[in-house]
């Protein structure tokens, strides 16, 4: 979530706590948590959220992207497709991997417009310049009249959304290993134990003149 104040993102923990690497992906899920709690703190929940105008919602859809806009910010859609293409690029030779899904960007033509998201159930403040919305991959950003800013935010949304992705295939190449490591143990132990009773029987028997 982006927040126009100084606030260290959780995932600068990291840098700041070494972390044993058995325990990481356990770390890695905890932090994928945190902006999910850190969020209600700036989403007041309880207050009615007024829905002042009724978006028709059209989808211009990139390599990367399906970008969610109304009509009369057509042009500013385009121009924030463009930065986020641009960003993802930067991003994944950083990163150095892809997003696995298509990513639902959500653009707002102002802060008013933004409050009014049905994205999160909770009232939107105005120090809240755009979040990621992790349980559904969504990044929702408004525009506030400054393009360097609009660039800007894209691009830290989408840190997020490569983090999120970077996460999940940590955790499942640890499940992955696991799973591994279980069943190479049940047929170590089986080699061990020899051949089952039965098969021993038989060649027992079979060994015998009557």
């Amino acid at each position: 979530m982006y927040r126009n104040q100084s606030i260290p993102e959780p995932w600068a923990l990291l840098a700041l706590f070494p972390v044993n690497p058995r325990f990481l992906p356990y770390a890695l899920l905890i932090l994928l948590l945190l902006p999910a709690s850190g969020s209600a703190q700036f989403f007041y929940f309880g207050r009615n959220k007024v829905q002042y105008t009724d978006f028709d919602w059209h989808v211009l859809k990139t390599q990367h992207f399906d970008i969610y806009y109304y009509p009369e910010m057509q042009d500013l859609a385009q121009r924030g497709a463009f930065l986020a293409e641009e960003s993802y690029k930067v991003l994944e030779q950083k990163f150095g991997q892809d997003v696995a899904n298509r990513i639902p960007l959500i653009f707002y033509s102002s802060h008013l417009h933004f409050q009014q998201t049905n994205t999160t159930p909770g009232f939107v403040p105005e120090g809240v310049g755009g979040f990621f919305e992790f349980l559904k991959g969504r990044v929702v950003i408004p525009y506030t009249g400054s393009m360097w800013d609009f660039r800007h935010v894209i691009r830290h949304e989408l840190v997020h959304v490569f983090m999120h992705g970077k996460i999940n295939r940590v955790l499942l190449d640890h499940r992955m290993t696991q799973d591994r490591s279980r069943l190479s143990g049940s047929s170590r132990d089986w080699r061990s134990s020899g051949p089952p009773i039965g098969m021993r029987r038989r060649k027992w028997s079979s060994a015998m003149p009557w």
